[in-house]
């Protein structure tokens, strides 16, 4: 080995210039410092850390592009940001604002996600784009002066996705300042308020006012120029300055800072300078209040006011506003002058005005029982300080007025006095007061500086009193300026004028007296009617029930409302509506109102609501008014297509001034729907007339078959079919293509319908909606040119195909219709087939499309079965057992003479279609008797044996030769089994055996359908063996019977050793088994020994007969007694088995058939799943249903309570049968149960008719004894009282019933939750003011929403429930101040300590995931019921939408069941993925290649030859799936596929796709259930060049709705992409390795110079 050694020295130096040259790359990839100043803003560079993504952002002013920016017309202000990405493109991008001094506004820039808190999302972008989002200034009363010139950090942030598919991070932070300098507009005003005279003097006082006509930059400072005006020449020899208001300057709203030194007056010259500053405090801050300022300026003149008067005196006033912005270097000024001729005197030393803030609505001067309360302002101006005296304000009486008139009142008071503490202070300064006396000038309060302030911040005093007039007494005013007085006055409740006076005054006029008379004119609002309009759910779609609940809010929650009297509401539905069928209509917070009737008008599209009535008084609480809750289900048209409707709404009120939308100007009230269908195009197509009121429908390719019934009449049906345009535009160059049904018809494509009979067309096809003509073809495979096509024809048999064009194109929305009769066959049999079929064909955006729809015909599918095990296949299936006793036969089985063959048959529908006229057929076997059972198999004989002469089980009856069984009409999915039976006759003399045949045929319409074959064989018989049975009678209870079994000996010899067999089913309870004749001819009597029985434990009889005498008999007997019926109907089936000389016989079936009565036991408890403790009451209610029509019974009601309860009392309804009369009576049954009760009568008896309960107090078991006759109820209820809890327990309790001839049964579960501890405050009854109640209920997740609380759901935890005051809306607080609520539990809710009231429980919960159920569902007891509303109430100041229940009135009790069931709303997720499933290449030359992909791939690699890269035609085939990954329905309206600019869509490949825009759309998909995937297939194309190699990015989203309306919960699965990177065959992607070349070239350079020079 050769060792090659580096001097140290060089080794350094090559690592130093490697380490230079990475250095300098990495310094190239970062920008430079960026320093705040204009020069560095401009310089900035916009390369990212990648080179091929560049970032800019700036403002454009004069056409450039501008890192720094002042504004100074804010219309036009915007900023841009720029994005250029080449090989490659940018995902999850977004750019961020921080802390700007500019809010942004939305951009319609199809590439922005997202616009939320100054950060803009971006879609996935490459090539370049520019952004642009409009700005504006945030005006607020408070800024930040750096707010005005400020520099912004916008970052960029994303990850690059290179060709090859590597991904880098990118972020990229820039620089822009704004400067906000907007151009601004002053309004200066001047007015002469005051000549009068002031101490031998002249003062005048002029008022000058400055306002930005809009609010757009903050003033730094105000400067007034004033020249004083001159009377006779002569300047003022005093001048005086106070501000009403800084508020545009500062802020200061009354001018309280405003000081002499603001202000300085020059006598010589009579010039007045005002100067006033907007100075920022120690954080920056300045005021930028949209207001204005106000200044008053009082002149004095040494002249006297006199004198003055007598000359008629001009003056001229001039005003100069020079007014300094922040950020402008320029002053904006504006002058005012003005000319005014003194006359007459101008005002006083104080003036007054009289207004109100907001006008008085009327409503309580109608309703006679609330007061009106309004505010009566007087503002004071203080126009003379000099005047040194204290002000007299009195107050005169208000009165009513029209345009005509006054109406004196006395019916209106003062209530109370505020004045704002700044003014007050400002005016009257520390040592002022204001007095107020009385109408007899008593003291009866005083303003002062100790006065309390209320929230406003104004001191404010309230009168013990009304007081009808009042004297103001105001001290000596310390300066010019204003003082206001809001008085609130008060209007009676119960007014002496008539309603129609009160609806002729439109105001109240106010006077005061101050040295004169002011009068103030208070506008009189009239009231108006208003309804409110709520949905549920405003998003509907066809084809399903749309669940929708209205909500009228009859609103009346002030006074300016109408109260309502016999209102009537009409809504007007959507024509798009199919139907609406509105459940049980509930009005809440209502006690007046009731509803007379609610009907659908107009065609079933007007709900028209009546109430009657009359309201007397507002709902001023939470509940804003009556509403009407009104569940209904909507279905829509089939053909509508994806729109906005609107619901309109009218009403009427008897009390109505006026209506709402009338004064708007509208003709209803319209609430908005959005009509969700499936986007493309829908094909419809309806069948009927085939099979009675039979319809059915096909939606787009899905097929559907009416149903035929066999055998049947020719029948005439009508195909209808729409086809909706819901694209989003029109179709063009549209043809139909039909085919009626007919034998081994195809689809337009050549596929094979599978028809198996021909129909024939009746008449014409009819064209709705559209003109255009049709043609008829008797061809069975016509092309569309052929022609065979002929538009007039006059003979319908032989048509089979039609062609429709249109004379028009199809716009968005519109359909098309058209319809046509067929004659179907008569005499069909099972197993046929028919379709009809069309396709369309037409273009949208120049692409051809087609869609085909099939609709069809069937007879039943009737199923030949010889045996059980092939019969579950879909059809009319027909199954026969053949039995003989307990066996059954199969073909070929040994029976013997004298045996009974059962034969019973069970046909069940399983076809998709009601099925009539069914019925079963069979010849009676050779060598066999049809027989039937005796009623009686003994002459006579009564009691608990069978006595009398035996005459057998059945009788014969020769001459029925075939047996007709009917089964009429079965529906989808149902069975019905009959069976027969025959005797096997003695063979004929000399025949040891025989074979006999059975056949059995299924009947459709009397048409043999299948039929069913045994044979058998018939062997000579020693014995026969039978089993009659009986009723015992001499025993009260139901379902006691005496079964017998007679062996007979038929043969002239003795049989030896016979062993009998007999298993009785188990819910037979066998006893006394005992032999009646012991087979040689005597009584069997114990200790015989020829034969032996015994019974063993399971339930199995044996019997053994030692010898059965020729012609000899053997009979065994015992008692049965039924202990248990599983269903209503029940059969017990007894057979023997009888073995003899190596030979089994079968003895009959013993059928006993027994009815058992349903009874169903409920149980409730008004306080279920409530906390109890200790003398706590807990009520349990029964309830006992017998749901059978004709068995009455026998029934004991068993509860074992709770060892924590004791019992208390007991009521029911018990029912005793009047044997005389032959009916039942009904007594009530009270019982004491804390007394023991003496037993009357047989306790043991088993006629519970005349038993009486027994409640054992050790095992806390009470039994009920009752008769239960058909079809009634018994209605139990036991009272209990709660014992000494001993710790925390679960106290369950459920109820038995059982007994004769019914069905046992256990109701279900009750619960109550006992605490150890006892908090309950007794009630005294001598104080019931201080007694405290509770309410209390569950809260529950109603999981199948029926609106009732079962057992099986489960209550909802952690939800806050609180307790509102039905008048004042406040939340209820204890005696400690402590607001009332409560966490919901497993054990419920109880608000405790409420003291009798009104009162309105309000739950809170999450309305984002859950939706209230329907408030008290019809048919559910108000136990269990939902006893909330939705509605919206403001909780710690946030409004938020609550559950609301109706008010709530405690008077001396509990209230308990209050409560909410809440539907969860279902996680609504549907999710796409896009992968590549294969790509196909075809090169130039013509080779196919297929290169397949594994299942999820997201980016694939396709290698191409370089030698034949150039002309391959790449076909990218993209799998596209979508998933139901949510918890509810979903509804894929569209599948979209951003198509990428260099793959080529081509419709020849994608018959279910379109383009449209740019972009490829699939509307195939439509419903998902939940778990449910759907795959499509979407084919793209491209011919590849040397330059268009590398990444191409494929991404497809969705639309999609669901039944509630709900959002997506999980947006990151709602579109996704797929990657393909084309390339070399070497694997090498063409890239641009420039720079990599070039730091190579240096490297290598400088190892050759220091290698030359070293």
């Amino acid at each position: 080995m050769v060792k090659i050694s580096t001097p140290k020295k060089d080794n350094k130096l090559i690592a130093l210039l490697i380490v230079l040259v990475i250095l300098i790359s990495e310094i190239c990839l970062i920008p430079s410092n960026i320093l705040a100043d204009s020069k560095n803003l401009e310089n900035q560079n916009k390369a990212t850390n990648n080179k091929y993504v560049n970032f800019d952002t700036y403002f454009i002013n004069d056409g450039k592009n501008l890192r720094e920016v002042e504004i100074k017309d804010e219309s036009i202000g915007a900023i841009n940001f720029e994005l250029n990405v080449e090989n490659g493109y940018l995902k999850n991008a977004s750019i961020a604002v921080q802390d700007p001094n500019f809010s942004m506004q939305k951009s319609t820039n199809e590439i922005i996600e997202s616009l939320k808190d100054n950060v803009v999302q971006l879609k996935e972008i490459n090539g370049s784009k520019i952004i642009t989002m409009p700005i504006l200034m945030d005006k607020k009363d408070i800024i930040n002066l750096n707010y005005l010139n400020k520099v912004t950090k916008v970052v960029l942030s994303g990850i690059f996705v290179s060709d090859n598919g590597k991904e880098q991070e990118i972020k990229k932070e820039m620089l822009v300042k704004v400067k906000w300098n907007l151009n601004v507009e002053i309004n200066l005003t001047s007015n002469i308020t005051n000549f009068i005279p002031s101490e031998n003097k002249t003062l005048i006082q002029e008022k000058i006012n400055i306002k930005e006509t809009e609010r757009k930059n903050p003033i730094q400072e105000t400067k007034i120029y004033v020249s004083a005006p001159k009377l006779n020449n002569i300047l003022p020899e005093n001048v005086r300055v106070v501000a009403n208001s800084l508020q545009a300057t500062n802020g200061d709203i009354y001018g309280i800072n405003f000081t002499k030194d603001n202000y300085k007056y020059d006598e010589n010259t009579g010039n007045l300078e005002i100067t006033v500053s907007n100075n920022a405090d120690e954080n920056g801050n300045i005021a930028f209040y949209n207001g204005a300022d106000e200044y008053v300026i009082t002149y004095i003149y040494n002249q006297k006011f006199e004198e003055i008067l007598k000359q008629n005196v001009e003056i001229d006033t001039y005003s100069k506003a020079e007014i300094k912005f922040y950020q402008s270097e320029n002053l904006n000024v504006t002058q005012n002058s003005n000319k005014y001729n003194l006359k007459n005197a101008i005002g006083d030393n104080v003036t007054a005005e009289i207004y109100s803030v907001s006008p008085i609505n009327k409503g309580f001067l109608y309703d006679n029982f609330n007061e009106t309360i309004y505010d009566a302002n007087y503002k004071l101006n203080i126009n003379n300080q000099n005047a040194n005296k204290i002000i007299n304000l009195n107050t005169l009486n208000a009165n009513f007025a029209n345009n005509e008139k006054e109406y004196e009142t006395n019916e209106i008071y003062y209530k109370s006095l505020a004045v704002k503490e700044a003014q007050f202070n400002k005016i009257l300064g520390e040592e002022g007061f204001i007095n107020i006396y009385d109408v007899n000038n008593n003291l009866i309060s005083t303003i002062n500086k100790k006065t309390n302030k209320n929230n406003n911040g104004e001191l404010e005093i309230t009168y013990s009193e009304k007081q009808p007039n009042i004297r103001i007494e105001i001290s000596t005013p310390r300066t010019e300026g204003v003082l206001e007085l809001r008085n609130t006055k008060t209007i009676n409740s119960k007014l002496t004028n008539n309603i129609n006076q009160l609806k002729e005054f439109n105001a109240i006029n106010e006077r005061i007296n101050i040295n004169g008379e002011y009068k103030g004119s208070l506008k009189l609002e009239e009231t108006y009617t208003k309804v409110d309009l709520q949905m549920d759910n405003t998003k509907w779609m066809p084809f399903i029930d749309n669940n929708v609940n209205f909500t009228l809010n009859l609103v009346t929650n002030n006074n300016s409302y109408d109260l309502f009297k016999n209102p009537e509401i009409r809504i007007t539905l959507p024509e798009e509506i199919e139907s609406i069928n509105v459940g049980e209509i509930s009005l809440v917070y209502n006690t007046e109102l009731k509803l007379e009737y609610a009907r659908l008008e107009e065609n079933n599209r007007v709900l028209v609501l009546k109430l009657a009535g009359e309201e007397t008084n507002y709902k001023l609480g939470i509940q804003e008014g009556t509403k009407i809750i009104i569940p209904a289900v909507i279905k829509l048209k089939n053909t509508v297509s994806t729109q906005n409707a609107n619901l309109k709404m009218t009403y009427t009120n008897e009390l109505a001034k006026n209506i709402e939308y009338k004064m708007q100007g509208k003709e209803s009230v319209e609430v908005p729907v959005n009509m969700v269908a499936k986007s493309g195009l829908i094909t419809i197509t309806t069948l009927s007339g085939h099979n009675g009121n039979e319809q059915k429908l096909a939606l787009d390719e899905n097929i559907v078959t009416g149903s035929l019934q066999i055998a049947e009449s020719t029948k005439v049906a009508k195909i209808e079919s729409e086809i909706v345009n819901n694209y989003q535009t029109e179709i063009k160059d549209v043809v139909i293509l039909g085919k009626i049904p007919f034998a081994n018809n195809k689809t337009l494509s050549g596929k094979e319908l599978g028809s198996t009979f021909t129909a024939t067309l009746k008449e014409w096809l009819k064209l709705n909606g559209i003109t255009g003509k049709i043609y008829y073809s008797e061809e069975e495979e016509p092309k569309e040119d052929s022609t065979s096509w002929k538009e007039d024809v006059s003979e319908f048999t032989n048509i089979k195909n039609f062609k429709i064009i249109p004379d028009i194109n199809i716009a968005v929305g519109n359909t098309i219709k058209f319809e046509y009769n067929i004659e179907i066959p008569a005499e069909l049999k099972a197993n046929l087939k028919s379709y009809a079929t069309y396709t369309i064909k037409y273009s949208i955006n120049g692409q051809e499309m087609e869609a085909t729809q099939t609709i069809g015909f069937e007879t039943p599918n009737v199923m030949n079965v010889e045996n059980v095990e092939n019969s579950e296949e879909a059809g009319i299936n027909m199954k026969v057992k053949t039995r003989v006793g307990d066996e059954e036969l199969k073909e070929n089985s040994k029976i013997h003479e004298q045996e009974i063959i059962n034969y019973e048959i069970e046909v069940t529908n399983n076809s998709n279609n009601t099925v009539k006229n069914i019925s079963i057929k069979s010849p009676i076997a050779e060598n066999t008797v049809y027989v039937e059972k005796n009623e009686n198999p003994y002459e006579s004989g009564e009691g608990d044996s069978t006595e009398g002469n035996y005459i057998g089980v059945y009788k014969e009856i020769p001459e029925k030769l075939e047996e007709i069984l009917e089964i009429g009409t079965l529906n989808k999915g149902e069975s019905k089994t009959v069976e027969y039976e025959v005797r096997v006759k003695d063979l004929p003399k000399g025949e040891e055996n025989k074979t006999i045949s059975s056949n059995i045929a299924l009947l459709i319409n009397n048409k043999e359908q299948s039929n069913y074959k045994l044979n058998t064989i018939v062997q000579k018989a020693e014995l026969k063996a039978e089993i009659p049975f009986k009723k015992r009678t001499a025993v009260v209870e139901e379902n006691n019977f005496t079964y017998n079994l007679r062996i007979e000996n038929k043969t002239s010899k003795d049989l030896k050793e016979l062993t009998v067999t007999m298993q009785i089913p188990k819910e037979v309870k066998v006893t006394n088994p005992k032999a009646i004749e012991n087979g040689i001819g005597g009584i069997w009597q114990e200790g015989d020994k020829n034969l032996t029985i015994e019974l063993n434990k399971d339930n199995l009889i044996t019997c053994q007969i030692h010898t059965l005498g020729q012609g000899q008999i053997a009979q065994l007997e015992f008692l049965a007694e039924v202990t248990e019926l599983k269903g209503v109907n029940n059969s017990i089936n007894i057979s023997a088995n009888i073995f003899v000389n190596n030979e089994t016989y079968r003895s009959n079936i013993s059928k006993n058939i027994l009815e058992g009565a349903e009874v169903i036991i409920e149980k409730s408890s008004p306080t279920e799943g409530q906390e109890v403790r200790e003398w706590d009451n807990i009520t349990y209610n029964i309830k006992v249903t017998n749901k059978s029509d004709k068995i009455d019974s026998q029934i004991y009601v068993i509860d074992r309570l709770p060892k924590e309860v004791l019992g208390e009392t007991l009521k029911y309804n018990q029912y005793i049968y009047d044997f005389e009369n032959k009916t039942y009576i009904e007594i009530p049954i009270n019982m004491d149960l804390s007394v023991v009760e003496k037993p009357e009568g047989d306790q043991t008896r088993t006629d519970t008719s005349k038993s009486r309960p027994k409640y054992d107090k050790e095992t806390n078991e009470l039994k009920i004894p009752t008769m239960l006759p058909p079809g009634k109820t018994i209605n139990i209820e036991i009272n209990t009282t709660v014992q000494k809890i001993e710790q925390d327990t679960t106290l369950a309790n459920i109820a038995n019933v059982y007994g004769e001839a019914i069905i046992s049964n256990t109701s279900n579960e009750i619960n109550h939750y006992a605490k150890k501890e006892n908090t309950n405050k007794p009630v005294d009854p001598e104080k019931p003011e201080e007694n405290t109640y509770s309410i209390s209920g569950n809260i529950w997740e109603d999981i199948n929403e029926n609106g009732a609380m079962d057992s099986k759901e489960a209550h909802m935890e952690g939800l806050e429930v609180l307790i509102v005051n039905s008048d004042t809306s406040e939340i209820v607080q204890d005696i400690n101040g402590t607001e009332i609520k409560a966490i919901s539990g497993k054990n419920g809710y109880i608000l405790s300590g409420l003291k009798p009231g009104k009162y309105i429980v309000i739950f809170k919960y999450d309305s984002n995931i859950y939706k209230i159920t329907n408030y008290k569902q019809e048919g559910v007891s108000d136990l269990v019921n939902s006893k909330a509303i939705p509605g919206q109430a403001t909780i710690d100041g946030n409004v938020e939408l609550v559950g609301m229940t109706d008010i709530i009135e405690i008077k001396d009790s509990n209230i308990n069941a209050i409560n909410m069931g809440l539907v969860k709303l279902g996680n609504f997720d549907i999710g796409i993925e896009k992968t590549i499933d294969t790509v196909n290449t075809v090169d130039s030359k013509g080779r196919k290649k297929e290169h397949k992909y594994k299942d999820g791939t997201k980016l694939g690699k396709l290698e191409v030859s370089a030698r034949s890269l150039v002309g391959t035609k790449v076909y990218v085939n993209y799998k596209i799936k979508v998933s139901n990954n949510g918890e509810t329905k979903g509804y894929v309206e569209q599948i979209i596929d951003e198509l990428p600019s260099d793959l080529t869509f081509e419709k020849s490949l994608n018959q279910s796709w379109y383009e449209e825009n740019g972009k490829i759309y699939n509307s195939t998909i439509n419903e998902l259930e939940v778990g449910q995937s759907k795959e499509l297939i979407l084919t793209l194309t491209k011919k590849l060049t040397n330059e268009n190699l590398g990444i191409t990015n494929n991404i497809a989203l969705f639309k999609a709705s669901n039944e509630n309306s709900s959002k997506d919960i999980n947006e990151e699965n709602n579109k996704s992409n797929a990657q393909l990177i084309i390339g070399t065959s070497t694997g090498r992607i063409v890239l641009n390795i420039t720079g990599m070349l070039a730091l190579l070239a240096i490297i290598v350079v400088g190892i050759f110079i220091i290698k030359k020079y070293k």
